[in-house]
């Protein structure tokens, strides 16, 4: 599984392991053999790579955030509440 199939499946529940593997992808990019190598191309690749990786993952929260009020009206109507991150029923 590449890092991209990785983003791509992180928050689907068929794929729980997802977010985990590509955590610990990003640890050992930040490691001895990423940001921390003595070669200074492999660190340029290793900070170029996390720059994409971030700026995917900043788009998805972006996303996520302008749909929250779509949600929390859809779970309203439902006569479901959130009262810190515990759905709740009416």
């Amino acid at each position: 599984m590449s890092s991209a199939d990785m983003l791509n499946v992180q928050m689907l529940p068929e794929w729980p392991s997802a977010s985990t593997a590509l955590r610990r992808f990003l640890k050992a990019l930040c490691g001895d053999r990423g940001m921390k190598h003595a070669d200074n191309a492999v660190k340029l690749m290793c900070i170029d790579f996390a720059g994409q990786l971030a700026g995917r993952l900043c788009t998805e929260a972006l996303w996520c955030e302008s749909e929250t009020p779509w949600v929390d009206g859809a779970l309203s109507e439902a006569g479901v509440y959130s009262a810190g991150g515990v759905c709740m029923t009416v």
